[in-house]
């Protein structure tokens, strides 16, 4: 199979690009064959530390194939332990270093992409929080996940932490899914802020495939332009948004 991917990321409005919390995999685009591709976005949550590191750490590990479904607690524990090395190692105030006792929290969505035997493609993916996957088939969208419709976002959504004990409850919130893939297909995946205007427009009637097709062919600044738009009309929240478009060819 012969795969295309770009990535689109923009911090909230007001704020500088390094302080952008959310993270990618892969770190550039991607135009190859191959059996199998990994893709992920994360959004760190932004009122704990070193949420960025944090949500970087997750994307990695899982394109590097370390993050799975099975044992999931366990995969996660190298890097919890690579989050509090690094943060050690920083000179940090007091008060900061009090914070860093909390944690910090990130949504992730993995991706995969894979060819079971010639002439077949297939994808799985896993979440926990609201980073969302959307399959774009044609003119219309074949699947969502994990969310399905608009109110699935909350301000408390259930997030990884950086430390061992929360992780506790993760097998009641860890989601899974997988399909068939087709020549053409597009797979879009969006930190929550973007997956919450994707979903409520498309409930509206409206094709929002359609504008994230636009932000594909146009480049950053189209997709700029678009998360300007948006907020100026109050139809996307300001937070971090991450776009990833991949398409099978």
């Amino acid at each position: 199979m012969h795969v295309t991917a770009r990535v689109f990321w923009a911090p909230k409005a007001g704020n500088r690009t390094e302080e952008y919390e959310d993270a990618f995999w892969p770190a550039s685009g991607v135009n190859r064959a191959g059996d199998r591709f990994r893709f992920a976005v994360a959004d760190g949550a932004t009122e704990t530390s070193f949420s960025a590191l944090w949500a970087q750490l997750l994307v990695r590990s899982f394109g590097a194939g370390n993050l799975r479904q099975a044992h999931f607690d366990a995969s996660l524990r190298p890097e919890q332990v690579r989050w509090h090395n690094a943060v050690a190692s920083k000179p940090l105030p007091w008060y900061a270093e009090a914070k860093v006792l909390d944690g910090a929290y990130a949504a992730l969505l993995g991706f995969e992409l894979y060819s079971p035997y010639p002439g077949r493609v297939k994808w799985r993916a896993l979440a926990v929080g609201d980073c969302c996957l959307m399959q774009i088939r044609g003119d219309g969208m074949v699947a969502s996940f994990p969310a399905t419709e608009a109110a699935y976002f909350t301000s408390r959504p259930y997030l990884l932490s950086s430390n061992p004990g929360p992780t506790l409850a993760l097998s009641d919130h860890l989601r899974s899914a997988g399909g068939a893939a087709l020549p053409g297909d597009r797979f879009y995946l969006m930190t929550d802020a973007l997956a919450h205007w994707f979903l409520h427009a498309a409930a509206a009637g409206d094709a929002p495939w359609r504008a994230c097709r636009t932000v594909v062919q146009g480049g950053a600044r189209r997709f700029a332009a678009l998360v300007e738009d948006l907020r100026s009309q109050h139809k996307l929240r300001n937070d971090d948004v991450t776009f990833l478009a991949v398409e099978l060819l």
